[in-house]
């Protein structure tokens, strides 16, 4: 028996699934942009789209909403003509108090009927609203999406408005130590993926990924080994190179302040 050439086998099959994952999720997790004082596009981040209790949402980090300064966001269906999001507010994790605090939450909240080409993407319903998905080793992992900023991995085209950009995905697990308590994290509220740019294996060959400005705002999935499935559990935040790790922003705050927008402001923000 070839071992070697079963374990060949089973990384392609492996790398094939996650490929083919992160290619159905590119009408669902969005690269933002703003427009810079020239009128060209700038990469600020990612972002997941999500409907919610019949609401359309696009969830990111608080930090590219406020990054932004009040310049409108536009996104792209695909790599297609940038296109700015249909909304009128936004709200980001500034106006977060109490219980959760100042943590790294944007939501922008769609018009339905406004949705233009974003009508056409998919919006995610399978969303860990109750923070109950468990990660069990044998049964499941966590699989991260999102655009970094990099030249090399983005192509626009100022004067059409038209981009090209490469997804980063990740298939990983939680860090082999428990770092909550050392990085200052509140584990009901914070998500810690593995990530080392120094040790990355693509078809058992290590790779240098690119840097990961611009992945926050991307999605955490929780994917099952089985069906290649799973939902969104948090929203990417912060890479932490020393301690080799992705921070996120476990979903359910997301869920709980997008539910008290519907409940306190005007219906007109979702229409």
């Amino acid at each position: 028996m070839d071992i070697d050439a079963l374990l060949r086998g089973s990384s392609a099959a492996m790398g094939k699934r996650q490929h083919d994952l992160a290619e159905s999720l590119t009408r669902t997790v969005l690269s933002v942009f703003i427009h810079d004082e020239m009128g060209r596009p700038s990469h600020l981040g990612s972002c997941v789209l999500v409907r919610l209790d019949g609401r359309h949402y696009a969830f990111t980090a608080g930090h590219v909403i406020r990054d932004a300064r009040r310049a409108h966001l536009w996104a792209a269906a695909g790599n297609a003509k940038l296109e700015p999001l249909p909304y009128v507010t936004l709200f980001s994790s500034q106006a977060a108090e109490g219980e959760m605090g100042d943590i790294d939450i944007g939501i922008v909240p769609l018009q339905a009927g406004s949705l233009g080409p974003f009508a056409e993407c998919r919006f995610l319903e399978d969303i860990d609203a109750e923070g109950t998905t468990q990660h069990i080793w044998v049964d499941n992992f966590y699989f991260v999406m999102g655009y970094p900023a990099s030249h090399k991995q983005s192509e626009i085209n100022h004067r059409r408005k038209k981009i090209h950009v490469r997804s980063f995905h990740l298939a990983t697990n939680p860090p082999p130590s428990d770092l909550y308590e050392k990085e200052g994290l509140d584990r009901s509220l914070h998500l810690l993926v593995e990530f080392d740019r120094n040790d990355t294996v693509v078809e058992r060959k290590k790779v240098v990924p690119p840097k990961l400005q611009g992945v926050s705002g991307g999605a955490i999935l929780c994917i099952s080994r089985a069906s290649y499935a799973g939902p969104l559990v948090a929203i990417a935040t912060e890479h932490r190179k020393r301690s080799r790790i992705l921070v996120g922003t476990r979903v359910r705050y997301f869920v709980q302040i997008a539910r008290g927008l519907t409940a306190t402001e005007p219906e007109e923000i979702f229409d």
